[in-house]
């Protein structure tokens, strides 16, 4: 048996070998997992925002517009039921497709919240709702919402909704559900309200 001389491929530079901590953990969580699971967080940068918004469009994915067909036909029964005022907070805010159906049908909104783990997302959806409702205070927050987030309440009227459509929460196992849950609640206050999709 004869040796071969190898050569070696050239090492990394430091840059490449490092890893967002984050990212790494999670990786290795969900691979320890019977069930695999990667949180979707790690999804929404640009690319991501983008075909998300792209698969929204198929005719497959009928989530969408059957929400915003919902908004359209109870907006105003919804509404009436928050009142007059209201600090509207929207966890996962993305494209911001829905939420100026129920801004429309609210009686004088105070302001409008958008949470969002994109920045680049976000600030889009601010551009066009300045645009849109230019009396409305916004008080974007670049966040990952499944994480604690403190509202600026100095900023925000007493009166306040959480949104959360796209039924996003039949994406978490019960117990992030519930833990979901618990933090909206800590965050909007005992007497907000909620509008989920599911």
């Amino acid at each position: 048996m004869r040796a071969r001389a190898v050569r070696a491929a050239p090492r990394p530079a430091a840059a490449d070998r490092t890893c967002d901590a984050d990212l790494a953990a999670s990786v290795l969580d969900g691979l320890a997992r019977p069930q695999k699971s990667l949180p979707s967080r790690f999804f929404y940068d640009a690319r991501g925002s983008a075909l998300f918004e792209q698969i929204t469009a198929l005719d497959a994915y009928y989530l969408t517009r059957t929400e915003i067909g919902l908004l359209q036909r109870h907006a105003g029964d919804m509404a009436a039921l928050i009142g007059p005022g209201a600090s509207v907070v929207e966890f996962g805010s993305g494209s911001s497709r829905k939420i100026p159906i129920l801004l429309q049908a609210l009686e004088a909104p105070a302001a409008w919240v958008p949470i969002d783990i994109d920045h680049g997302m976000l600030t889009h959806s601010v551009r066009e709702m300045q645009a849109r409702f230019p009396g409305l205070r916004l008080v974007p927050m670049h966040a990952d919402f499944m994480q604690p987030v403190g509202l600026p309440a100095h900023r925000l009227s007493a009166n306040r909704v959480g949104f959360f459509p796209g039924s996003t929460i039949g994406n978490f196992r019960p117990h992030e559900a519930l833990a979901f849950l618990r933090r909206v609640g800590a965050t909007l206050g005992r007497s907000a309200a909620m509008i989920i999709g599911v």
